[in-house]
């Protein structure tokens, strides 16, 4: 689901700077960043695990902030320079790291922490 949803991103920002007559370098950098973001996610869990230990134990034994860290650094260590990256994607990656109680979409998390 995320990497199609990067993918999509990805041709969009791809197709934008193909139709404008003068490449800004910051928006070239962007795309660049968005589509190994996209190629990360379609490669899957299984290639990023391959170079470090598993980012995560059990089933969702980390914490909300610590899944966070670990989807940043999985991108980080296939290349993606996450400062450069366009915010709607990081976004993306994170929302799609938010463990199940803690996402705000879900309603479990949210109704059990209010008073």
């Amino acid at each position: 689901m995320l990497a199609t949803r990067l993918e999509a991103l990805a041709q969009r920002h791809l197709r934008e700077l193909e139709e404008t007559p003068n490449v800004d370098p910051d928006r070239l950098m962007q795309a660049l960043q968005l589509v190994k973001m996209a190629r990360l996610e379609a490669m899957g869990r299984g290639a990023a695990a391959a170079f470090t230990a598993s980012p995560r134990t059990g089933a969702w034994g980390l914490s909300r902030d610590q899944a966070i860290r670990t989807a940043l650094k999985e991108m980080r260590r296939g290349g993606v320079d996450i400062d450069r990256a366009p915010k709607e994607a990081v976004e993306l990656v994170i929302e799609a790291n938010v463990p199940v109680e803690d996402h705000p979409r879900c309603g479990r998390g949210a109704a059990e922490v209010e008073p």
